[in-house]
């Protein structure tokens, strides 16, 4: 990507995204240790990032240079 694009992109997910940790702000970072503990903190609307743990998934994103590989929406916690 080239940086402009960057740019943008990181502008739309802050602006998308106001309350993440990724952005310095106040709140803290929850890391569930259970499943019921995950169900309790996700919302409909929630964005997931996830890493697959695997060479080929890494080499993509060295490549493309993101951090992650998957994504996932909630639309019911439950």
């Amino acid at each position: 990507m080239q940086a402009a694009q960057v740019a943008i992109m990181q502008k739309i997910i802050k602006l998308l995204t106001p309350t993440s940790p990724a952005y310095n702000n106040t709140l803290a970072f929850e890391q569930p240790t259970t499943p019921k503990e995950l169900e309790r903190m996700l919302m409909p609307g929630d964005v997931i990032f996830s890493r697959t743990n695997s060479h080929l998934y890494q080499a993509a994103r060295n490549y493309m240079g993101i951090n992650y590989d998957h994504v996932a929406v909630v639309l019911n916690p439950r």
